[in-house]
């Protein structure tokens, strides 16, 4: 998902309701969005998972992210 599809998803929704993110795609927890950090580069280990990297790291296959932050 791009942050442009993102956009798309929530242009036409009530701007006071608060957003929530999963735990996981199963729905085994929940946290309010605490927010998003700077551009970061995130490297994908398998197809639904991975982790961000420093852009010194080297990583050819990182490509530019943004993280929403859960506050928990």
């Amino acid at each position: 998902m791009t942050v442009q599809d993102l956009i798309h998803d929530l242009k036409d929704l009530p701007p006071h309701l608060e957003v929530i993110m999963a735990k996981d795609a199963e729905g085994n927890g929940f946290s309010p969005c605490d927010g998003c950090g700077e551009p970061e580069w995130y490297y994908a280990e398998t197809r639904v998972s991975g982790d961000i990297v420093s852009n010194e790291d080297g990583t050819a296959d990182a490509i530019p992210a943004i993280v929403l932050w859960p506050k928990n």
